[in-house]
């Protein structure tokens, strides 16, 4: 059983009444494989630009993460910066700077394209397509969607039907769980 993670990963910068940090590892790709880790090992893909500290990001690797996936771009990573409140409930946007991930387009290794279960992690809708059909070979798809979550699930279900040749009520039938952070 495998558990693919497709998403952001990210460098942050975070203010909080109690401290801050800049540069720290980030993203939804990120967040979710250390998180997911704990209970499976998790496949990674996503896109660094040449300023990320991919050694930091290796470190995580023991855990059960494969980053093999994550492609080495030339350019800024994606840098998001937030200032959070002091019950750290609410957050304000500083900045967000796409860099590299602007123009992300996943790209699925051989060994990940059997995942059974999917989590999708802050990417563009339009970028599903790609990302479910390599893995629509399986009986059972977990599908994640972030913030996108009405958009998406429209188009999911579309592609998943053409990659298992299937009607789009047999994929609602067999899709058993759509997550949302």
């Amino acid at each position: 059983m495998s558990l693919l993670v497709v998403g952001s990963v990210a460098l942050d910068s975070i203010f909080t009444p109690f401290g801050e940090t800049a540069d720290a590892l980030g993203g939804s790709a990120v967040f979710f494989s250390v998180a997911g880790a704990i209970l499976h090992p998790i496949q990674v893909v996503g896109v660094v630009g040449s300023d990320y500290p991919v050694k930091e990001l290796e470190l995580l690797a023991p855990r059960g993460i494969d980053w093999s996936g994550v492609e080495h771009a030339e350019g800024e990573s994606f840098r998001w910066k937030g200032k959070y409140s002091y019950d750290l409930q609410s957050r304000e946007t500083l900045e967000t700077r796409l860099g590299v991930f602007a123009a992300f387009q996943p790209k699925l290794p051989p060994k990940f394209r059997d995942a059974e279960f999917l989590f999708l992690g802050n990417i563009r809708s339009t970028l599903i397509a790609g990302t479910a059909r390599p893995s629509a070979g399986n009986s059972t798809t977990t599908i994640a969607g972030a913030n996108m979550l009405d958009t998406a699930r429209n188009l999911l279900v579309k592609e998943l039907a053409i990659a298992k040749s299937f009607s789009e009520e047999k994929i609602m039938e067999e899709l058993r769980t759509i997550f949302a952070n």
